[in-house]
């Protein structure tokens, strides 16, 4: 018997055998089926991009401290009340990572941590676990360090102040920071294909911990339009690229940050007069570490003043 059903939204579909089924042609009941399907498969995806896209914008461009900009310092307590400050580790390179009890990838994690300390503590590596778990899980949190055999310090953020300092989110979350305090990586979560990627970052931070300090200059600064002396910095880059004390970086190959020191230079002319000076300093503190001045007359040899000048300002 066959009978024919309205169902909401008003679709003409009949009951045959039991079975309730479309009405019309069977091709336009299979394309119906196929665009449905097509359709629901466009939205799925269009929705998982579209929360891919605001995860990850999240977790980058919002909340992190951004990289190459200064550590927020912070002072906590370790596990047996002693105080542990940032700046204090100044000249090493440091690894934090924010974890929890609770928080499986942060306990899947730190094996992978533990062996980093193991290999790089004596070549200027300090990893330091801190974990926000409220002061009532401290007896947990003391239980995992010893079951996990964790030998780095672990710091109590009970109050989730640097936690939130630092803009962390999800957990785990590591920061990289390097011998001049400045942040120069950070990964959110843990799986085991993210230990390569880490273990190259801490092994080129360690390499630049052992290298040369690198010294930034962008050029003389003329204070007198009258005079263009192209070839006194040219003699300038010269001078500093046989350095042997310093790595040369010139503007073009980066910025002041990413070096230890910053050479800068000042050439004055007044009449028959010329001044030189030079500052050296460091570029996140402004800390002036020495400065250098000359004057001579025009008539005298400029190269060999400014050769005595930078001997003087970059010797130890």
């Amino acid at each position: 018997m066959l009978s024919i059903k309205i169902h909401p939204p008003a679709k003409a579909r009949y009951t045959y055998g039991g079975q309730t089924k479309r009405a019309g042609p069977p091709h336009l009941q299979q394309a119906g089926e196929i665009f449905t399907m097509k359709n629901f498969i466009y939205f799925v995806l269009i929705c998982a991009s579209l929360w891919l896209y605001i995860f990850f914008y999240h977790l980058e461009a919002h909340g992190h401290v951004p990289l190459r900009k200064k550590a927020p310092n912070f002072s906590l307590y370790n596990l047996i009340d002693e105080k542990v400050e940032l700046k204090e580790l100044k000249g090493k390179i440091i690894l934090l990572d924010f974890w929890a009890s609770w928080c499986k990838p942060c306990k899947e994690e730190m094996p992978f941590l533990e062996s980093l300390h193991l290999h790089y503590k004596d070549n200027g590596l300090c990893i330091l676990g801190i974990t926000v778990d409220s002061k009532r899980n401290l007896g947990l949190v003391k239980n995992i360090i010893l079951q996990k055999k964790v030998t780095y310090p672990i710091l109590l953020d009970s109050n989730q102040k640097v936690e939130k300092i630092y803009g962390v989110s999800i957990l785990p979350t590591l920061f990289l920071i390097d011998k001049r305090g400045l942040i120069r990586f950070s990964r959110v979560g843990y799986t085991k294909v993210m230990e390569g990627e880490i273990s190259a970052k801490v092994d080129s931070l360690v390499a630049e911990l052992k290298g040369k300090p690198k010294l930034f200059f962008a050029g003389l600064k003329f204070t007198n339009k009258e005079t263009v002396l192209t070839e006194v910095n040219e003699f300038i880059v010269n001078q500093l690229k046989v350095n042997s004390r310093f790595d040369f970086i010139q503007a073009e190959q980066g910025s002041p940050f990413e070096c230890d020191y910053e050479l800068d230079g000042n050439l004055t002319q007044i009449g028959g007069m010329i001044g030189i000076d030079f500052t050296l300093s460091e570029p996140l503190s402004k800390e002036i570490k020495k400065t250098v001045s000359g004057c001579l007359s025009a008539k005298e040899n400029l190269e060999e003043m400014v050769k005595k000048l930078l001997n003087e300002v970059l010797k130890p």
